[in-house]
C-alpha cells in the first residue's frame, strides 16, 4: 500500500463517529437503518461517514433485496489495518 492510500484510510479512521462505525460493523453486517438506530445519528450523516470509509477501502457494501449491508473489508492490506485500529479499543 502506498503512502498517500495509507494515509487516506487513517484520515478517514481518525473521526470517532467512523471510528465506532468500523468497529460496530466489526461485530457483523449491518445496514445503515441498524447504524442508525444504534448510534441514534441521523441518516444523512450516517451515510456520509460510511461513503467515506467505504471510498478509503475500509468498508465493503452488498445489497440484499431492498437493503444495503455495510461490513468490513477483510482484504490485504485493509484487514491488517483494521485489526490493528479495533484491537486498540477498549470496548
Amino acid at each position: 500500500m502506498n503512502i498517500e492510500a495509507l494515509s487516506q484510510c487513517l484520515k478517514a479512521a481518525a473521526d470517532p463517529s467512523r471510528l465506532r462505525l468500523l468497529f460496530l460493523c466489526s461485530h457483523g453486517e449491518l445496514t445503515v437503518t441498524d447504524l442508525v438506530r444504534i448510534t441514534g445519528h441521523s441518516q444523512p450523516r450516517t451515510s456520509r461517514h460510511l461513503k467515506i470509509l467505504q471510498d478509503a477501502g475500509l468498508l465493503e457494501s452488498f445489497r440484499e433485496q431492498h437493503f444495503i449491508f455495510y461490513r468490513l473489508n477483510r482484504q490485504p492490506p485493509y484487514d491488517d489495518i483494521l485489526s490493528t485500529l479495533l484491537a486498540s479499543i477498549d470496548a
